[in-house]
């Protein structure tokens, strides 16, 4: 960016800048026709399906899209809204999903799961610094093979780990990835084999030097699995199942304690159906805790558990009536666990919950979706006493909208993550309560100029008198910066030969003093900036060769200011009278 003008200098009488989604049986019909073809058993899980030896049908995804939901409420939280808010996506044109989403403080968040390169998922995170969602980098076993990020848990901005599994080729592996506030790195973790699938589905850390991350491997039946951080490795803990002839799958964990833990999932029961599981760790071992169904025929499914004591924790996720799927909530008293009322959008529409965070036992925000036309976002809020549902947007009525995790600090802030699908492409979504309200404040950038044209210097005239004789002459130049770049800006100069008739005078004889501190406009930022540029002063007109005369460095010379340069001229005493004229080119350009 330049702006050139060229002016008159005048002596008188001397002087003068893919993934490939494919479309799932939707949650809200009753086919659940879940099938991993390389395990030669049927399971349930609600996940996307990708490129690989699982043939997995879930909900209803074209595409799959990150949806993100910031809870920024007051402590009368359930009057609040929800609202959307940005988060950004590895492309507008391929799949990107957050699975799960844990925050450490109002200023800190970490959302996990995985972005298609076209071919293969590659993990994703996304990191909330207090105002914005930004895409943090996250490493991958192979970038030929699928990584995919399904848990993801924070005790502090310099802490988390994040946990999932990744394709060898011929089956999936655990994947686990820790935070150290500066970067994220992969963390070596266990199989119970190299040659049958191991999955982690959830993860969760009481500090730097206690988690446990949970899910399954796949042997004759699903088993569950459980691993154990002790702060500088991983290692396989013995976990409970139902039966080691029935599929037992971990889907959620919590941990607010070293010696307490309890994780939520499902087992099948000898007619097939999907049963609640759960189970508590006491510190040495876990143990199978008993936890009711609706009904011993029809599906139950825990996916979501939150804990904040080993006498208060929630679980939940889905119940089948026979027809659609209704809210299921389970409640932890620290001796055994009970169905809670929960409510639903209607009798006739599936609604479910998948993810669920709890402050306190007056205080939990439970996430996930119900179908209308098409899925839609379903939050409900318990306050000690009883759950509601909280009005939540969607992208639109006819787009699905989903959600699998959330996390709450307060009563006042939670996050919830999740995606949505446009139908022919991704795209990102963020939702907060309407007390949360998010301005945006578009500048578009100006021009870099003169504001007005450099006018004409006018030496004084001088009378020759047998000596030298000094001429002198000022110049206002008016600049303004409004690219809104930051890039500073410079003037250069370049001039004629000064004559008068068949006459000349020397450019050694004119120079240029040191220009006067600029003023500037209202809101401008000139001060300090450097008028040096490339030269001392006093300065000698440069003659034909632009030579930059002033400078404004980075981040200064923003708006519009004026600055005074200071000509003189020397007249030899021998010089023939007549009026002497050059031109002077200054030109303005982008950067110092």
């Amino acid at each position: 960016m330049s702006s050139s003008t060229a002016y008159r200098a005048l002596v008188g009488s001397t002087a003068g800048q893919g993934r490939k989604w494919t479309a799932g049986t939707h949650v809200g019909q009753m086919e659940r026709a879940w099938s991993i073809i390389a395990h030669g058993m049927s399971i349930p899980y609600r996940r996307h399906g990708t490129l690989s030896l699982k043939h997995r049908i879930w909900r209803t995804l074209l595409l799959g899209v990150v949806a993100v939901g910031v809870f920024h409420g007051s402590a009368a939280a359930g009057s609040a809204a929800w609202m959307t808010t940005p988060t950004p996506d590895t492309s507008t044109s391929l799949a990107n999903s957050l699975e799960a989403v844990s925050c450490a403080s109002t200023s800190f968040c970490v959302a996990a799961g995985f972005a298609s390169t076209g071919t293969y998922d590659q993990t994703l995170i996304e990191q909330w610094n207090g105002t914005a969602w930004s895409i943090v980098p996250s490493p991958n076993t192979s970038t030929s093979a699928n990584n995919e990020l399904y848990g993801v848990s924070c005790t502090s901005q310099s802490f988390c780990m994040a946990s999932g599994y990744y394709f060898t080729g011929t089956v999936y592996q655990t994947l686990i990835e820790e935070w150290n506030g500066t970067a994220w790195s992969i963390v070596a973790s266990p199989n119970t084999s190299t040659s049958q699938s191991n999955e982690l589905e959830s993860v969760s850390c009481f500090s730097t030097v206690f988690c446990f991350t949970g899910g399954y491997a796949v042997g004759t039946t699903n088993q569950t699995l459980t691993e154990e951080w002790n702060g500088s490795n991983w290692s396989i803990t013995a976990s409970a199942d139902s039966s080691a002839t029935q599929g037992n799958i971990i889907n959620g964990i919590s941990c607010p304690a070293v010696n307490f833990c309890m994780a939520a999932g499902i087992y099948y029961d000898s007619s097939g159906a999907s049963q609640t599981l759960t189970e508590a760790w006491n510190g040495s071992s876990w143990t199978l805790i008993a936890s009711p169904n609706t009904s011993t025929s029809l599906d139950n499914a825990l996916y979501g558990v939150s804990c904040i004591g080993s006498s208060f924790c929630i679980a939940g996720d889905y119940s089948n009536t026979g027809s659609v799927f209704q809210t299921l909530i389970l409640q932890w008293n620290g001796t055994s666990w009970s169905t809670a009322s929960s409510p639903n959008t209607s009798a006739t529409q599936s609604n479910e919950l998948l993810g669920i965070s709890c402050t306190s036992s007056s205080f939990c925000i439970a996430a996930g979706n119900f179908t209308a036309t098409s899925d839609q976002t379903l939050i409900e809020e318990w306050n000690g006493t009883s759950w509601s549902i909280v009005p939540s947007p969607d992208t639109s009525a006819s787009q699905s909208n989903d959600l699998y995790g959330v996390s709450c600090v307060s009563t006042a802030f939670c996050v919830a993550a999740g995606t949505y699908n446009t139908g022919t492409v991704s795209q990102t979504l963020a939702v907060a309560p309407s007390s949360f309200v998010q301005a945006t404040a578009t500048l578009q950038s100006g021009t870099l100029s003169f504001v007005t044209a450099p006018s004409n210097v006018t030496f004084s005239p001088v009378t020759l008198s047998g000596v030298d004789q000094i001429a002198s002459a000022i110049e206002n130049i008016d600049i303004g910066d409004n690219t809104g770049s930051g890039s500073g800006w410079s003037v250069t100069l370049s001039n004629t030969t000064f004559t008068g008739g068949t006459n000349t005078l020397a450019n050694a004889a004119f120079t240029a003093g040191t220009p006067s501190q600029p003023v500037c406009d209202a809101g401008a930022t000139c001060s300090p900036a450097v008028w040096s540029g490339n030269v001392s002063y006093p300065y000698v007109l440069p003659g034909v060769t632009a030579t930059k005369i002033l400078s404004s460095t980075a981040n200064t010379g923003m708006g519009n200011e004026t600055v005074t340069l200071n000509w003189s001229e020397t007249i030899p005493s021998r010089s023939y009278a007549a009026t002497y004229q050059s031109t002077w080119t200054l030109t303005l350009v982008s950067g110092p």
